[in-house]
């Protein structure tokens, strides 16, 4: 019963990783819709919503996403 615990724990850890990853691919990808697509009197808005998203994505994962993604390092 300890090791199905065990692997349930890996298997969720190495889901998380991977919505972790999902999650920095979509805000990357926001970035650069942002930046080459949204026309000038609505991307200011478009900036203020991404910046909410990579917001709520540093409070979940403890990382910071914000739409430079300078300071996003993988380990």
């Amino acid at each position: 019963m300890e090791n199905d615990y065990k692997q349930a724990i890996e298997k969720m850890e190495e889901h998380f990783k991977k919505l972790e990853d999902a999650v920095y691919v979509f805000v990357a990808s926001l970035t650069l819709l942002i930046k080459n697509l949204v026309g000038e009197p609505k991307k200011q808005e478009a900036a203020r919503t991404l910046n909410q998203v990579a917001e709520l994505a540093k409070k979940a994962f403890g990382k910071d996403f914000s739409p430079n993604l300078q300071e996003y390092k993988k380990k």
